[in-house]
């Protein structure tokens, strides 16, 4: 007598409109990729960063297909969105976080004291001049990744480098140079009105000429300041909004269009 009794059909989930809280996941999605990778982009260089992107990328894409099931396809524009705001996160937010928090910007540091800040990302100056006896330009190429004795070479550019002196100390304990690289074609300079830059211990070029001394702190010379992180600030949230905003624009959109044929 079972056999007479009708069995309902299991209905596919339509993924054309998923019945899942799609919005909801993809938001999660992005702001949480995001939060992920801002321990990244505030303490570790671009290099080790954008490994982590990558890597932290893949179970993200994992999960956006797990999801595919209840959510429908369009929840992989939310994945993709998701790599967009963790680039945010490593390029500028970081920055502007660790700007705020005092972790990794130091402001007003004599060029003697340069070795006790050495750890942050970015130094900037006060009571020094420039060492006419130290400087000097050369050619090499950009070393982009030197691990486990694993090379990757960029492009060859011109550096240029100058010493830094204090004022108030005739003896630095570790050399100070102020860094700037170029287009071989085209000249890169020290602003008059910048102070600091990015912190540089390691060379980030290729070359067997020694032209600064091992152990010296090179700062990658770049006018801003305080400035320049408060934009790096405004520009990450901004962007991050305007991802969230599309993101509900692709999430609704195939609604909006159903009830319009309606």
């Amino acid at each position: 007598m079972f056999g007479f009794i009708e069995s309902p059909k299991r209905k596919k989930p339509n993924r054309e409109n998923p019945k899942g809280p799609v919005f909801i996941i993809g938001l999660i999605m992005i702001w949480s990729f995001a939060a992920l990778l801002l321990p990244f982009g505030i303490f570790l260089p671009i290099s080790i960063s954008a490994l982590a992107l990558v890597l932290l990328f893949l179970p993200l894409l994992f999960l956006g297909i797990y999801f595919l099931r209840t959510t429908g396809t369009s929840i992989l524009f939310a994945v993709f969105l998701s790599l967009l705001s963790g680039g945010t996160s490593i390029l500028f937010l970081g920055d502007y976080i660790g700007y705020l928090l005092g972790f990794t910007v130091r402001f007003d540091v004599r060029p003697e004291e340069v070795g006790n800040f050495s750890q942050s990302k970015y130094l900037y100056l006060k009571d020094y001049e420039w060492d006419e006896t130290g400087r000097g330009e050369f050619l090499a190429p950009i070393l982009i990744r030197n691990r486990f004795g694993n090379r990757i070479y960029g492009p060859v550019m011109k550096f240029r480098f100058q010493k830094i002196r204090s004022k108030t100390v005739e003896v630095l304990p570790r050399n100070v140079y102020a860094l700037c690289y170029s287009t071989e074609d085209l000249e890169c300079s020290f602003p008059p009105e910048a102070k600091g830059g990015l912190v540089i211990l390691d060379p980030i070029w290729e070359s067997d000429i020694l032209q600064i001394p091992k152990g010296s702190v090179g700062l990658l010379w770049k006018d801003g300041g305080e400035a320049e992180f408060r934009k790096k600030g405004t520009f990450a949230l901004a962007s991050d909004l305007f991802l969230s905003i599309l993101w509900m624009f692709i999430a609704f959109l195939p609604k909006w269009f159903q009830k319009l044929k309606n």
